[in-house]
């Protein structure tokens, strides 16, 4: 494609004929963008929302005879409202190689109401987009008032508490649940002291409440937490009765070995125990337990922060579903056994 293009056979081909418009939302962007593009029309499509989304790259492998110029114009022409991702290289190369097609189209639509600024790069602006609503996208909130600028005023709220139930993403779900609900709740191993419980596949309780998790998510999700709480576990179950055991043994070394070789070598005369060698001993095998136990500390403390980061990723994925998870650990207490609870929630939207 030209200028802003992105060259990529997997982007899906959009035809324009048979598919309603009303609902349609265009997203323009520089391929310098196109990571930050992509991700909000991810977003839009998700469940959670259920917006129908395109862009220029679209129409382009839809028929490659377009220009770019008229990629832009037909997406204004055939989508309900049109976002516009600003960056200095899009206004000065994507912009400035389709403005003189583009803006009879858009003066046609009266594009001031259907037509949107999502500002990733501080620019200055022309004078064609004055009064043009605009979102700054390092601005707290910014998602959300898109949400509703896309949501049409006559239609449910899709950020409302009251009404949340009404966005596509919980089309479906029992309406009985409500935020904070407990889904299901079991108990497991780690996997170190016995078999595993967790199943690769969605709970039949989970998918009784009418929440539909993709199973691909689901395993790779409870796949990556579960080796997280193994490599923790691992800790708890062999190095700590494996420490107990050695620093048994070298204590017993301590005031045998140590003792009999200090008397041998360091004393010039005949033997004689006078108690120091075993203060000897002592001291040495203090000295390594103490090793041992800062080494294993910061171990552990590293370990649970990188426990509780791989949670957060986890419920970064889940929580688009309306889903949170969360782990007691009952750890050597109870021959580390945990609870996993999921639990219901709807959260206001965010990227």
């Amino acid at each position: 494609m030209e200028e802003g293009g992105v060259k990529d056979e997997n982007i899906k081909q959009v035809s324009l004929k048979d598919t309603n418009n009303e609902n349609r939302i265009f997203l323009v962007w520089h391929v310098h963008d196109s990571e930050m593009g992509k991700s909000v029309q991810e977003h839009l499509e998700s469940t959670r929302y259920g917006f129908k989304c395109f862009n220029q790259d679209d129409l382009f492998h839809a028929d490659p005879d377009l220009s770019l110029a008229e990629c832009v114009v037909q997406g204004v022409r055939n989508s309900a409202k049109t976002i516009f991702i600003i960056s200095s290289m899009m206004l000065t190369d994507l912009w400035a190689a389709c403005e003189l097609e583009v803006l009879p189209e858009l003066n046609f639509k009266g594009f001031k109401s259907d037509f949107m600024l999502l500002i990733v790069q501080e620019v200055e602006l022309p004078f064609i987009f004055t009064d043009v609503f605009s979102l700054n996208a390092s601005t707290v909130g910014w998602w959300n008032k898109l949400i509703n600028w896309l949501t049409p005023t006559d239609s449910v709220h899709i950020l409302s508490t009251d009404t949340n139930r009404n966005s596509p993403g919980l089309a479906g779900v029992n309406p009985a649940l409500q935020s904070g609900h407990l889904l299901l709740s079991y108990r497991s191993r780690c996997g170190c002291c016995g078999r595993e419980q967790i199943e690769s596949e969605l709970p039949e309780e989970l998918m009784a409440h009418g929440l539909q998790i993709p199973n691909d998510e689901y395993a790779k999700a409870i796949s990556n937490l579960m080796q997280s709480f193994k490599a923790r576990c691992h800790l708890c179950c062999f190095s700590a009765p494996a420490a107990a055991v050695f620093f048994t043994s070298f204590f017993v070394l301590c005031l045998t070995i140590i003792p009999f070789v200090e008397v041998q070598l360091f004393v010039s005369s005949a033997p004689a125990n006078t108690g120091l060698e075993y203060i000897h001993g002592c001291l040495i095998w203090l000295t390594s337990l103490s090793f041992y136990l800062v080494v294993s500390y910061l171990s552990r403390r590293r370990m649970n922060r990188l426990m509780a980061a791989e949670l957060s990723s986890i419920n970064s994925i889940f929580v688009r579903h309306n889903v949170l998870i969360g782990m007691e650990d009952l750890s050597i207490a109870d021959c580390n056994k945990y609870y996993v609870s999921f639990l219901f929630t709807i959260l206001r939207a965010f990227i």
